[in-house]
């Protein structure tokens, strides 16, 4: 089994995002418009080794608050 959600945060993983993305460009019968937004931690591994883990979970638990 796949893991399709980061259990920190309870968000989406980057597949099961882009997965859910894409569903509803494959029904030709929608018409409308809408919004998609993506979001990378950059340099993420340096949180971790220059602050501790610690650090790194508040980061991933901030992110999708900040954004």
């Amino acid at each position: 089994m796949v893991a399709s959600h980061d259990n920190l945060t309870n968000l989406l993983n980057r597949k099961a995002f882009l997965d859910l993305a894409a569903e509803p460009f494959a029904d030709h019968t929608v018409i409308g418009t809408g919004t998609l937004t993506m979001a990378a931690l950059d340099q993420f591994k340096a949180i971790t080794d220059t602050h501790g883990h610690d650090a790194g979970d508040n980061a991933r638990r901030g992110s999708p608050t900040s954004a």
